[in-house]
């Protein structure tokens, strides 16, 4: 699995450096990793001007096996500021997120592990600050890889960080404002 994943590293960064590329007014992406664990998400972007862009973000998880139970959603909204153009290159963002989550029985997987601070609490909400890079070609393939830093409130009023990581492929659409980024 894991020379699996450096092989499409590989060759996704290579189709980052060999291929044109453009900015776009709007774009969908979704992490197809995150399927393998069970999480569907779905992420949209809308550029707003030259720099900035409105991105709204949600996942919904279900791991379900003979002693557990595990489930819940993330929803989040931020701002990006692009360096060069708006969803062309690299990106700092700030952005809301909530995340929400129950689980039943006893088990271990992925996703138990990454929400353990927040599993017995059940609820969580805060701030999020990220970086990223995020290519659209010309086709209107859109490439997304990035982490972000998350300060939670639990329900109880505890604090947490928790660390994101994302790598996510998508659709791109609508000429922004200029065309010639190559």
């Amino acid at each position: 699995m894991k020379n699996m994943i450096r092989v499409l590293l590989i060759l996704f960064a290579l189709l980052l450096l060999s291929s044109p590329s453009m900015a776009a007014d709007n774009s969908i992406t979704t992490n197809p990793l995150s399927l393998i664990f069970g999480v569907i998400n779905l992420d949209y972007e809308r550029s707003l001007n030259e720099n900035f862009s409105i991105n709204i973000a949600g996942s919904n998880f279900s791991v379900d096996d003979s002693n557990f139970e595990l489930s819940g959603s993330t929803v989040s909204l931020s701002g990006k500021y692009y360096f060069s153009q708006a969803q062309y290159g690299s990106y700092a963002g700030l952005g809301y997120t909530k995340i929400k989550i129950s689980s039943k029985g006893s088990g271990d997987n992925f996703i138990a592990d990454l929400f353990e601070k927040i599993l017995d609490k059940g609820n969580a909400d805060g701030f999020s600050l990220s970086l990223g890079h995020r290519k659209v070609f010309d086709s209107g393939f859109t490439f997304d890889t990035g982490i972000s830093w998350n300060a939670l409130t639990l329900k109880d009023g505890d604090n947490i960080t928790l660390p994101m990581y994302w790598f996510t492929i998508g659709y791109g659409w609508g000429k922004s404002f200029t065309t010639d980024l190559q």
